[in-house]
């Protein structure tokens, strides 16, 4: 009839054709067919899973019951039934067998099924993680109502349902049964099954790793260790660590409610720590010990855990401290680059690492000698530049102009020591004169002011002194204050009186230069208040000059200069001999070649 009606409706193509309502409907509805129809997406109403642990595998063997609602729609329905992290033994649905394929991470089943059915599936969950702290985590079809019951092989147990809205757990025959209804999930987990497949029989093991670092400073050395424990077969409630003779403990931390005793022993005091239950897996305890700072060459003995199958361990060594070590060295462990420590040792020191070690045995012993340092008052204040410029006359009478240009935030003074005969002829500060404080004969204090970020403060002084300027060959010497401050830069520049001749600057430290320039990312300074510029001094205009720069000095350090000095009268005869004895020489060579040559021709 269909094949009729097609070939009524291709003629129609061409032309119009009259039928009747009821035939029309009926090719209508058989041109539609069942593709035509809107297919039900499937729901699952409601979830039951019960099991059963095997006391030998662990595994859970799982019942599941789903109760799915697949609708009056023609077509072929997916449900998802479990996870493929299971394993599927059977499904069965109004008590038959049926077929159940993979579709992305589920079990599923495909049918063209109508109405409500009830899935019953059957499958084994294996246990996770290791024997001693188990659990369970499956993926199921995300439900309304999802129910679970497990029964489990040992009493006493204390599992946790994740999303579990009401848990009951009782204890039945020497087994724990576990009953949680779920807030709609994807998963089910169960964790915290601590004591589920414990082996009674068999005791735990312990390989432990430790971590030490030895800080020393002027009064005391501390050692900071901790103790990195791996359990496995069985909990732990006992750790036991030896600590050496010498060490006293200031504090012993862990977790699980750790508490300690000490017991005194044959070579220190064995510290006896416990938890309140079983540790499984891995567990950490945190000493601090202390002794005070021997006065000669010491040696410091590594804390040992006790009853431990192996133990090996990281050593570093730092300084703090205002001390000095003058020994570092070590028995029984192998020398590490410090890079190679952990990088928990390398976090927790607080300044650079002077000796790393690996432990590779229990015993391990480091050997220091430290020095105490003496206290030294670091001032945060300096003075950023000094220029200094000499005029000497004929007579040797030095005026010195000097200026100082430093930033200050708390001190109130400047002291300065003159030297020898130096007398202060004119003081400023920041061009306003001022009168320096007179502390002796060769101390004097100068009032400063409280610079800010962009104001340097700028003292200006005019010295006088004496020198010795010899008349024929000799040298002089001159000499600037000393300041309690230490200095970034020098520049002095000396000038000498027409008509002398006069070598370049000379001092213990030779002149410096700058041999280049470094940058960094600074906010541009602000405009700074003008420098005032420097009192000129009559300088000669014929006579010699020599600079001398320094950078870095510290303070109270006095700088001197001198330079050589030859009368012009020698300075003249001296080079007039060397002129006429390379004449000499000129013509003494001219001369035996001239007589070589005679020779030639004669014979």
């Amino acid at each position: 009839m269909i094949y009729a009606w097609l070939g009524v409706l291709a003629l129609a193509s061409s032309g119009s054709v009259t039928v009747p309502l009821e035939a029309w409907e009926a090719a209508r509805e058989a041109l539609r067919g069942p593709a035509a129809d809107a297919v039900e997406i499937p729901a699952v109403g409601s979830a039951s899973w019960s099991g059963t642990t095997d006391p030998e595998t662990l595994a859970i063997a799982l019942i599941g019951r789903l109760q799915v609602e697949l609708g009056q729609g023609r077509g072929t329905r997916q449900i998802p039934l479990l996870g493929t992290d299971a394993v599927l033994q059977q499904v069965t649905v109004g008590g038959r067998p049926v077929p159940v394929g993979i579709e992305g991470a589920h079990h599923t089943w495909r049918t063209d099924a109508r109405g409500p059915q009830l899935v019953e599936v059957h499958a084994l969950i294996p246990a996770s993680g290791q024997r001693g702290a188990l659990e369970y985590d499956f993926r199921v079809p995300q439900t309304p109502a999802t129910h679970l019951e497990l029964l489990l092989p040992r009493p006493d147990l204390k599992p946790e349902v994740e999303h579990a809205v009401r848990t009951e757990i009782r204890s039945e025959g020497g087994q724990t049964r576990l009953i949680a209804d779920l807030a709609p999930t994807s998963r089910i987990a169960v964790v915290g099954l601590r004591d589920l497949g414990q082996a009674e029989h068999r005791a735990a093991k312990l390989y432990a790793e430790g971590v030490h670092l030895l800080s020393v400073d002027e009064h005391r050395l501390e050692l900071f260790t901790v103790v990195h424990y791996s359990i496995l077969y069985a909990g732990a409630r006992s750790f036991d660590v030896l600590v050496p003779e010498g060490l006293r403990v200031v504090s012993a931390d862990g977790e699980g409610a750790f508490r300690y005793t000490l017991e005194p022993t044959a070579g220190g005091n064995l510290l006896r720590g416990e938890t309140a239950y079983p540790i499984r897996n891995r567990y950490e305890i945190s000493l601090r010990l202390q002794r005070e700072l021997p006065s000669e060459t010491f040696g410091v003995d590594l804390p040992r855990p006790v009853g431990v199958e192996r133990v090996h361990g990281w050593v570093g060594v730092e300084a703090p401290g205002r001390v000095q070590l003058d020994t570092i060295d070590a028995d029984g462990l192998l020398p590490l680059d410090p890079r190679q420590l952990p990088e928990e040792v390398r976090d927790a020191s607080v300044s650079p690492i002077l000796g790393a070690w690996r432990a590779t045995s229990e015993r391990g012993r480091v050997r220091l000698s430290a020095r105490p340092l003496p206290e030294v008052d670091v001032d945060a204040e300096s003075i950023d530049h000094v220029d200094a410029r000499s005029v000497v006359s004929a007579n040797g009478r030095v005026s010195t102009e000097l200026r100082l240009r430093m930033r200050n935030r708390i001190r109130h003074g400047l002291t300065m020591t003159l030297p020898e005969g130096t007398t202060v002829v004119r003081a400023a500060r920041d061009g306003a004169a001022i009168a320096p404080s007179q502390a002796d004969d060769q101390h004097i204090v100068l009032p400063l002011r409280r610079s800010g970020a962009d104001d340097p403060l700028v003292l200006d002084l005019v010295l006088a002194s004496e020198t010795d300027i010899p008349r024929l060959i000799g040298r002089s010497r001159l000499q600037l204050p000393a300041v309690d401050l230490p200095v970034s830069s020098l520049s002095w520049s000396v000038h000498w009186p027409a008509g002398t001749r006069a070598s370049g600057l000379h001092s213990d430290v030779r002149s410096q230069r700058q041999v280049g320039t470094g940058r960094w990312l600074a906010d541009s300074p602000s405009a700074a208040t003008p420098i005032l510029p420097q009192q000129a001094l009559a300088v000669p205009e014929a006579g010699p000059s020599g600079l001398f720069t320094r950078h870095w000095i510290p303070s109270d350090t006095p700088i001197h200069v001198y330079a050589w000095h030859t009368a012009p009268i020698l300075w003249l005869i001296g080079t007039g001999a060397g002129l006429g004895a390379m004449l000499l020489l000129l013509v003494s060579a001219w001369a035996v070649r001239r007589r070589r040559g005679s020779t030639d021709r004669v014979l």
